[in-house]
């Protein structure tokens, strides 16, 4: 991390950029089907900014609203309670690098991104295969699709689809 980030004095690092549930391989043990390993794949979208965007976007991107409002502030301390044992582990003090309430602050200034992030990232990821072949026939329309008409793409299969009208009625609010 280092020791400024922005204008508004958050600490910044290197953030994975996707954290959703396809984005984590797991490695399981035996025949009881524990998990015994986990690993973060798919790089392609990392970035530099304060830690609570990747965590607001793990916890938007893989829990309901109902769960978040009974959980969030209790998975905001949780994380922040492992963030410093893993810290403590290494020989470094957690507060002297990220301190609780700077991390809850910065969650707060960031969580409008972070929803903004989460939904428009799901919305291409649950579109249609159809659409995408359509769109990647060439450059140009591949180009097209990714910078000038997806809005619209998204518009009309945010209005087809039951699971964006959950989104929309409970979800990122």
């Amino acid at each position: 991390m280092t020791s400024q980030g922005d204008s508004m004095g958050f600490r910044f690092t290197i953030l994975h950029g996707d954290l959703w549930g396809n984005n984590f391989l797991y490695h399981y043990g035996n025949e009881n089907s524990e998990i015994t390993d986990c690993k973060l794949i798919d790089f392609q979208t990392v970035k530099y900014g304060p830690p609570a965007l990747d965590v607001l976007q793990f916890i938007l991107t893989n829990t309901r609203k109902s769960f978040r409002d009974k959980h969030q502030n209790e998975l905001l301390t949780y994380y922040y309670n492992y963030f410093s044992s893993l810290l403590t582990e290494r020989g470094f003090k957690a507060p002297e690098i990220l301190t609780e309430s700077e991390f809850k602050k910065s969650c707060d200034v960031f969580i409008l991104p972070a929803k903004i992030q989460a939904v428009v990232d799901r919305s291409i990821t649950f579109m249609p295969d159809e659409t995408f072949i359509e769109a990647a026939k060439t450059e140009e329309s591949f180009h097209k699709f990714l910078y000038e008409e997806r809005g619209k793409y998204i518009v009309t299969f945010f209005n087809k689809k039951s699971i964006f009208q959950r989104v929309n009625d409970r979800g990122y609010k």
